[in-house]
């Protein structure tokens, strides 16, 4: 019983690892378009949208 443990966690985790690191590279790479977006866009802009939210 414990040797097909022993032999499911590592499939796991491999499995799981790479997924993982897509998710955080694309929140990273949706951070830096947003950070870059930001940067360029003025701040009226930015709060004429938040007022037309509100």
């Amino acid at each position: 019983m414990s040797s097909t443990l022993e032999q499911a966690r590592p499939t796991t985790l491999s499995t799981v690892s790479p997924d993982l690191a897509v998710v955080c590279l694309f929140s990273l790479l949706g951070l830096t378009l947003s950070a870059a977006i930001l940067s360029n866009v003025s701040s009226e802009t930015i709060s004429m949208m938040f007022s037309s939210i509100g």
